[in-house]
């Protein structure tokens, strides 16, 4: 059964005449409640509380990897804090949090090198759920505007989604690119592995849009 918490949900409350979210008077301690809570069945809330955890004692295994090993960790915490804040459905933030975990370590493992295939596979996934995130983030800001009813609106919201897709995995190529450079120079470069998930996260961020296309409403 839903908690009252869920029906208060703050991209619930009531809406100004321009469009915008009436502002939220609620106490701030009820306010914080919601965002530690995660939508969804109570097996899919431990699982994400779980590899939220995880995430936090990532940071610590992690030092002996150095730099290196604390940004990939940092960078994850981001991705689970947005998805936590932005109030993802728990399924969602549990295959976000959890690809975003397993890429790290991965990375921090040399796992890549070992099987090329899982580069690919994780380019795919965590392209595609980051698009997701950067729309939801766009939307719940405003920045996006609400999509016009009907196909053209969502094609709009297609081409926006593929857009930031694509954003976001040229920042990864450049990420890594900064890394091998400022960080370590055993972090693998090299101009077909760049062009190859750069084709990757684009077929990930083309899945999203195709996924909040076909919804009817920004998740």
């Amino acid at each position: 059964m839903a908690s009252p918490l869920h029906r208060e949900r703050a991209d619930a409350l009531p809406r100004t005449p321009e469009g915008g979210a009436a502002e939220d008077v609620r106490p701030l301690r009820e306010r914080a409640r919601e965002v530690l809570e995660v939508p969804g069945r109570p097996a899919v809330r431990t699982l994400v509380r779980g590899v939220g955890v995880l995430t936090a004692l990532s940071m610590v295994a992690a030092l002996p990897w150095g730099g290196v090993g604390l940004s990939l960790m940092a960078l994850v915490l981001l991705g689970v804090t947005l998805a936590r804040v932005l109030r993802l459905s728990g399924g969602l933030q549990l295959l976000t949090c959890s690809t975003l975990l397993v890429a790290a370590w991965a990375a921090l493992l040399q796992l890549y090198q070992r099987w090329w295939w899982l580069d690919v596979v994780v380019h795919v996934v965590a392209t595609g759920l980051l698009t997701v995130l950067a729309v939801v983030l766009l939307a719940r800001t405003a920045l996006l505007p609400a999509p016009a009813p009907g196909r053209p609106g969502r094609r709009g919201l297609g081409a926006v989604a593929v857009a930031a897709g694509i954003s976001l995995a040229v920042v990864w190529e450049l990420g890594e690119w900064a890394g091998h450079l400022y960080l370590d120079p055993a972090i693998y470069v090299s101009a077909a592995d760049t062009a190859g998930d750069l084709a990757a996260g684009g077929l990930g961020a083309a899945v999203a849009a195709w996924w909040l296309a076909t919804r009817r409403a920004v998740v």
